[in-house]
């Protein structure tokens, strides 16, 4: 195989794996599936997030409108992360993956 056929099997591969992770982290944000619930005092942000990461994650999975829906995404996960910064730097939050990770993916171009 060269390297043109894996690109073209990687390309849709990252973009529906990439936005169903991003779906999933919306409908926890909103449903509280998947052992998730919006935190209190940010009820409103947490929300917009949410619907961001949802309908962002389903329209990245699915191809459409993918490079401004990605834009939007990268710059919500910029917000979150920063805005995590705090937490994770004392140590009280530790994920697996984190904000950068999709924000990097969001922001690869599509082909």
């Amino acid at each position: 195989m060269t390297s043109a056929r894996f690109r073209e099997l990687a390309y849709p591969l990252m973009r529906v794996v990439i936005g169903l992770l991003l779906a999933c982290h919306g409908a926890q944000k909103i449903f509280g599936t998947f052992g998730g619930a919006p935190a209190a005092g940010e009820e409103a942000l947490m929300t917009l997030a949410g619907v961001i990461e949802l309908f962002g994650g389903f329209c990245i999975a699915i191809g459409l409108f993918t490079s401004p829906v990605a834009f939007l995404a990268s710059g919500q996960m910029a917000v979150a992360y920063f805005m995590s910064m705090p937490r994770e730097a004392s140590g009280r939050s530790r994920t697996a993956e984190s904000s950068p990770s999709f924000t990097a993916s969001c922001c690869s171009g599509s082909p």
